[in-house]
């Protein structure tokens, strides 16, 4: 029988730093990393345990500085994210892993692909953003809400981060009402998933509790680094990249995930029609998942 592995775990980085990581799935399967979205943890990624625990994927899920233990970062990069997680999957033995982004964990994946020597062998990104430098270029640009918290984060960066003041205030002290307001931004579809599976509700609290548990600066650094101009250009990550997105996001919208598609050289698109932000807590799209994650 396959055993699974759901407790926290920390390695001490180089610098040491500690950062946390989550396993979920079969123990001795085969590896995949999974990059969080933001607010959110490692935590989120609970909802594939079943699914890839039955196909033998083994899920490693580390939080970001700042996010749960993971130690903070005195200047917080994506350079050093990749790192961080180079050294775990060092530190594992893995030679070679699928890398699953979503939302904002899309970012943190194309940095790993970008810098991947044979680490990192295929990137699956779940309405993830994208490199908004090269966004805002494009034609029909504004992408939704995405847009909205990019001008807002970086143009206004003391309202941005009173914003996620505001927002780490209600997640700690009143969950409740955070959840209802987050709820009614989202779409029909969103919302029949969580109504059918009432403790994803308390999954994605918690997940997003662990976003904010040392300082909600975190939550607008983390925003902050993905908004801003990367040091390269989509068209140079080479690896495979699927692309997934649901034409109904409010938060990610149809525009954004057809502008990777466009830029990655080595891109497959799947437009999910009916789709909103979070259609792979569904079993059906999970199975979907798990055969992309074995080739």
């Amino acid at each position: 029988m396959k055993s699974t592995i759901n407790t926290s775990q920390l390695i001490t980085l180089p610098d040491g730093r500690s950062l946390e990581y989550i396993e979920y799935g079969d123990c001795s399967g085969t590896p995949v990393l999974y990059n969080h979205g933001m607010p959110g943890s490692a935590f989120e990624a609970q909802v594939l345990n079943d699914v890839f625990k039955d196909n033998g994927l083994r899920v490693i899920c580390p939080n970001r500085p700042g996010i749960g233990r993971s130690s903070s970062l005195s200047e917080y990069s994506l350079s050093q994210i990749t790192q961080d997680c180079f050294f775990l999957l060092e530190s594992l033995a893995f030679n070679k892993v699928t890398v699953i982004g979503w939302s904002s964990g899309g970012v943190p994946s194309l940095w790993q692909a970008k810098h991947s020597h044979t680490q990192i062998s295929q990137v699956i990104l779940l309405s993830s953003y994208s490199h908004f430098a090269e966004l805002d270029q494009a034609p029909s640009h504004f992408a939704g809400q995405a847009s909205v918290l990019k001008q807002v984060t970086t143009r206004f960066p003391a309202l941005g981060l009173l914003a996620c003041k505001m927002a780490g205030y209600l997640l700690k002290y009143m969950p409740s009402l955070y959840f209802k307001l987050l709820m009614q931004h989202c779409h029909t579809p969103d919302s029949d998933i969580i109504e059918a599976h009432p403790h994803y509700r308390d999954m994605l609290i918690e997940a997003q509790k662990q976003s904010i548990s040392q300082s909600a600066s975190t939550l607008f650094m983390d925003l902050l680094i993905q908004f801003r101009e990367w040091p390269f250009y989509l068209k140079s990550i080479e690896c495979p990249v699927t692309v997934f997105q649901g034409d109904r996001d409010p938060f990610v919208p149809e525009r954004i995930g057809q502008h990777l598609a466009d830029c990655l050289p080595n891109a497959q698109y799947h437009l999910l029609p009916g789709q909103g932000h979070m259609y792979w807590f569904e079993k059906s799209f999970q199975y979907r998942l798990a055969r992309l994650c074995q080739i």
